[in-house]
């Protein structure tokens, strides 16, 4: 009893730690000024762009409504869901019933980014539970995930950060129940229903350790449990299909993608210190050459992951609770197979591919970005390495001279990875956003109108932020947007409905038209000429030449 009170204690004192440390890092590395939801411009640019507008569209919503996560109003002719804008939807869904309280420009990112920190550190600390008795060692181990380069390059990731996948604590998390395998069935329902309402692009990652974990499980058991495995594994399937049919994943009848092959990780991805075209994660190691794409498949160790290395493969050879440590190294290796992609390659060269087999190429081919399937493998080689160490050397030097040699290498990823702090603090103090629209004419036109049409459709196109934000502010419906899958064909046909209409001259007289000029719209001249010089106060169609855009007002 005495001893059960003591470790409630520490394990109290441990995750009161961890906060703190996770607040600390959260506020080094973002200022912390992310958290007030009324700061909203660090937000202006590339993915997080599509995760704030994908909200505040998504939140004048009707409030009963399906899917749960419609957004009808945000890319009109080819919408889909809040699952394709990574606006969070765990959070995204309940805030929308009490959005008319919540200020115009409103976000919740910033909160989602420092709870991350924290649930990073907290599921690390979870899995070193199982085989790191000092509590201080612990602490000090879990920090090495918060830092850990997979990590925090999603905070940075091509120059803006993906929000959504800075929730990696929910491989940590599907790690953690693959060695609780006394864990509940309903343990790995709650995980998957949060991975899918939280980021649609980890689900896959969880779901396929979820489905390794029951396949190693059911040649383990004995054949009279093996029915239980099977129902679960069902239940699951069954549970998911229905999730995503019910927040929105099936509002696009077909998910793949063109990416699978380019987005993917290589032979060395592990050792790589910079994701392509990006800045270095190691003062002490080189940049390896690798393909475009490839910052998908970031997977660098760190300094401290590569050290521990050996003793991660030490570990994996040994005898004791051997199944579980192997068997999570294999599903790590799988994983990682995958991410390579079916274009196998060391640094910049190519050295085979092969084709996928039809009968599976709907499933991979929906797995565009690939290369973030090395991540497991990267958390299970720090936990193993990590494990290793203090198996090792517990009962051959002093408590307090294994604190200081945890510490040290601690320390010693810190300090090698100094070359991005600056990278990722100046994200977050910088915008990184320079407005194109500046005509003040925008404003007096947008408040005149319910509909802004781009012709043609914009979908993560030149100028899609801007005018989704000017419609967004002026209340109106949007069908310039950025969703991570579309139906292509459906945004064809879209094009060329608008098309016709430009030709036809039937403007809708409650919307306004921007006509892009990438490429230059063969219309435009036609009616500038013929509209360009009516005064303002005659009724009918006037034509506006506005930042490069030609404006159709009618």
């Amino acid at each position: 009893m005495i001893e059960t009170v003591q470790s409630d204690k520490s394990n109290r004192f441990e995750i009161i730690a961890l906060f703190f440390i996770a607040t600390a890092a959260f506020i080094y590395f973002t200022g912390g000024a992310i958290l007030d939801p009324t700061n909203v411009k660090w937000l202006y640019w590339g993915d997080p762009a599509t995760s704030y507008l994908g909200w505040q569209f998504f939140r004048d919503t009707a409030l009963f409504q399906f899917p749960l996560g419609a957004t009808p109003n945000y890319g009109v002719g080819f919408a889909t869901s809040i699952m394709y804008t990574d606006s969070l939807p765990i959070i995204a869904i309940p805030l929308k019933f009490v959005s008319p309280l919540l200020p115009d420009q409103f976000q919740y990112f910033g909160a989602w980014i420092y709870a991350s920190f924290f649930l990073q550190g907290y599921f690390a600390w979870k899995l070193l539970k199982r085989s790191i008795e000092a509590p201080i060692i612990r602490v000090v181990a879990s920090t090495l995930f918060l830092i850990a380069p997979i990590f925090l390059y999603r905070l940075v990731h091509e120059g803006s950060g993906h929000v959504g996948l800075f929730g990696q604590f929910l491989v940590l998390w599907a790690i953690n129940l693959h060695f609780a395998q006394d864990a509940k069935k309903m343990s790995w329902i709650v995980l998957i229903a949060v991975s899918i309402f939280t980021c649609v692009a980890l689900f896959p990652i969880v779901f396929f350790i979820f489905f390794l974990s029951q396949a190693f499980k059911f040649f383990w058991k004995a054949s009279d449990a093996r029915l239980a495995i099977l129902l679960h594994f069902f239940v699951a399937i069954a549970v998911s299909l229905l999730l995503l049919w019910v927040s929105g994943g099936f509002s696009v009848s077909d998910t793949r993608s063109g990416g699978l092959g380019v987005y993917r990780s290589s032979l060395t991805s592990l050792f790589d210190s910079a994701p392509f075209g990006d800045f270095h994660w190691s003062g002490a190691l080189p940049n390896i050459s690798d393909f475009a794409g490839s910052q998908e498949g970031f997977a660098f160790l760190g300094l401290a992951g590569l050290l521990l290395l050996p003793l991660s493969l030490i570990m994996f050879t040994r005898s004791i609770g051997s199944d579980k440590h192997r068997s999570v190294l294999v599903i790590s290796l799988i994983l990682a197979v995958v991410a390579l992609s079916n274009k196998i390659s060391i640094a910049n060269h190519e050295l085979f591919s092969y084709p996928i087999p039809s009968v599976l190429s709907p499933i991979f081919d929906t797995l565009r970005s690939s290369g973030r399937f090395t991540w497991p493998l990267v958390y299970v080689l720090l936990l193993e390495g990590l494990h290793g160490l203090y198996i090792t050397l517990k009962s051959r030097i002093p408590k307090n001279g294994l604190v200081a040699l945890f510490a040290a290498l601690l320390l010693l990823q810190l300090i090698d990875m100094r070359p991005a702090y600056s990278e990722i603090r100046e994200r977050f103090t910088e915008s990184g956003f320079t407005a194109s629209l500046t005509d003040p004419k925008w404003n007096e036109l947008a408040k005149q109108y319910d509909h802004l049409v781009a012709v043609p459709p914009l979908n993560n196109d030149p100028g899609w932020f801007e005018l989704a934000l000017l419609a967004n502010n002026w209340g109106m419906t949007s069908n310039a947007a950025y969703y991570g899958r579309i139906d292509e064909k459906r945004l064809v046909n879209e094009s060329a409905r608008l098309q016709l209409i430009v030709d036809e001259q039937s403007f809708d007289s409650n919307t306004l038209y921007v006509i892009t000029n990438y490429p230059p719209n063969p219309a435009s001249p036609k009616l500038i000429d013929q509209f360009g010089g009516a005064e303002e106060t005659a009724p009918g169609v006037h034509v506006y030449e506005l930042d490069g855009f030609v404006v159709v007002a009618p």
